[in-house]
């Protein structure tokens, strides 16, 4: 884990510190721990600037997936697309025909975004849930999904590589996206 992750124990370590020096200097009025307190305040406030200056793989690949959720939400294929690896040809195919069986609508909620960096962090996989009311052929439902993607750096930032369906209950593979991968490849053979 990245120090600029979550900055709050530096920031409780430097309040914590401040608090016994001002105490001190309250009792002996030595100019030095007067501003060694106020160096501590000033770096646990340094702390916090750092978290929000600095931005983690695992935090650019929680935003891809807030993002490419809400593109298809959007039914925006080509910004969709944009957040999906070339070399990702089936998530490619996979994401044109979501949109030619669904459509999601306004009350989506994308929650339990967690994020695994592999390798050295040249790969991850993001785990997230989607909640949302699906319209299709059939008619309409609210349907609560579970998902799991492994993400790529690429020159252009992280992209999608691959994508499976999880059972939100028991986070066990779910068979129906495998059966539209294996159509797509099949009627869009590479």
């Amino acid at each position: 884990m990245w120090p600029s992750e979550n900055p709050w124990p530096a920031v409780v370590v430097c309040l914590i510190a401040a608090v016994a020096l001002s105490i001190a200097w309250s009792q002996q009025r030595r100019i030095w721990l007067l501003l060694a307190a106020l160096g501590a305040l000033l770096l646990g406030g340094g702390a916090i600037a750092l978290d929000r200056a600095v931005t983690t793989p695992a935090e650019i690949v929680a935003e891809n997936v807030y993002g490419i959720t809400q593109a298809f939400h959007d039914r925006d294929l080509e910004r969709t697309r944009s957040y999906i690896s070339n070399s990702a040809w089936d998530v490619h195919l996979l994401a044109a025909e979501g949109y030619n069986l669904v459509q999601v609508q306004d009350d989506m909620r994308v929650t339990d975004v967690q994020v695994e960096m592999l390798a050295q962090n040249t790969r991850a996989r993001s785990r997230f849930r989607v909640n949302a009311t699906v319209n299709f052929a059939g008619g309409s439902s609210r349907v609560a999904t579970m998902w799991e993607a492994k993400w790529q750096p690429e020159k252009d930032g992280w992209k999608m590589i691959e994508i499976i369906a999880l059972d939100p209950i028991t986070k066990e593979q779910q068979g129906y996206l495998e059966v539209h991968r294996d159509r797509v490849r099949q009627l869009y053979p590479r």
